[in-house]
């Protein structure tokens, strides 16, 4: 009778654990899927910024700037995982990095795509260079903010017991 009652406890406490980590396993996913529909739309957006289709510029600007809203409210929407904010709180970071400071980089090429500073007004080492330095400055931020998600997803996955692929 004894080893029911230490068996029964073990058991409903395992059957936890392993609830809590199938929990943060979703939770992870959400934010990551949360975070690659912002991906895609800035890819989107790239494409049509590279190819030079400035009729597709400001659509793709705004559905890239409404998946980042979307994305902060699905997060927002989580609250933290079993009173642990950080992991959710760097998702949110690196969206609002995405809205405030890529955003403006982004309408800086969009703009001078768009015309001004063609190869009309430069020449094609000028007008190579000032994309290229754009285009950098954009990675750079971005790299910034997604190592600091990345650092505090492996904390929280470290945290609540599973691996990352």
């Amino acid at each position: 009778m004894r080893f029911l009652f230490f068996i029964i406890p073990v058991i409903f406490i395992s059957a936890s654990c392993s609830n809590n980590v199938e929990n943060a396993v979703d939770y992870n996913e959400v934010i990551v899927l949360s975070y690659e529909k912002v991906a895609d739309m800035e890819d989107n957006l790239m494409f049509h910024i590279l190819m030079s289709d400035s009729i597709k510029f400001d659509s793709s600007y705004t559905e890239f700037l409404n998946q980042i809203e979307s994305s902060k409210e699905e997060i927002e929407s989580l609250g933290s995982f079993n009173t642990y904010s950080e992991f959710q709180e760097a998702a949110l970071s690196m969206l609002d990095m995405y809205k405030d400071k890529a955003a403006q980089r982004l309408v800086e090429l969009m703009n001078f795509m768009k015309g001004g500073s063609t190869e009309d007004v430069m020449d094609s080492t000028a007008y190579d260079v000032y994309f290229e330095d754009k285009m950098f400055e954009l990675d750079s931020i971005i790299e910034d903010a997604f190592k600091r998600f990345e650092n505090e997803q492996k904390k929280f996955a470290a945290k609540f017991g599973f691996s990352l692929m």
